[in-house]
């Protein structure tokens, strides 16, 4: 199992809407999670044009995060691997869409971002801090990222505060299509 507090990495699309406001009443961000495997962004938002910023949350557990963009939408397999054949079944479903994202360069990091949690600012004119983005909830503080395997797949999780020990926020599955040990605690 592995588990993840804001302040390391992992990407995090959020799917549920949250409102944040800033001191110069600018129209407030409208934040989304979702994960990522490769250059392939799942998220549950249609549309969103080239050039939107994403914040990557690496899920191997390094300190590094990532400012990405939308690339454009994608339905190929071979560059958006959940679109596979024996896995598009199970991540197809409940509104999720594609899109190919851009990746730093792997001199760039100690890792190579392979899959992690993603945040979405969609419709935001402004920047964020990376802190700010994180906090999906905009209590003030960095929420927590979680990332474990399941039976079939690997869950990324949204959390208030401690991993499974908090408010649960945000939850996305990428369906593998085989059976693997699993490591995800009950909660």
């Amino acid at each position: 199992m592995r588990m993840f507090s804001a302040s390391m990495p992992l990407l995090l699309a959020i799917s549920a809407c949250t409102n944040l406001s800033n001191d110069t009443q600018e129209t407030p961000a409208s934040k989304h999670a979702g994960w990522f495997y490769g250059e392939c962004l799942v998220i549950n938002i249609a549309n969103l044009p080239k050039g939107t910023p994403v914040t990557l949350v690496d899920a191997e557990g390094t300190e590094n995060k990532f400012l990405s963009t939308i690339i454009a939408p994608t339905k190929n397999p071979d560059k958006c691997p959940p679109l596979h054949k024996e896995r598009s079944g199970g991540n197809t479903i409940d509104g999720n869409h594609f899109y190919l994202i851009s990746k730093p360069e792997e001199t760039q990091f100690d890792t190579t971002f392979t899959y992690g949690i993603a945040v979405v600012l969609e419709k935001n004119s402004r920047s964020l801090p990376i802190s700010e983005t994180l906090d999906l909830d905009n209590d003030g503080t960095m929420d927590s990222f979680s990332v474990c395997a399941a039976s079939e797949g690997i869950n990324f999780d949204i959390w208030k505060a401690a991993p499974y020990k908090s408010e649960h926020l945000w939850n996305g599955y990428y369906y593998l299509g085989y059976d693997i040990e699993s490591d995800c605690p009950e909660h």
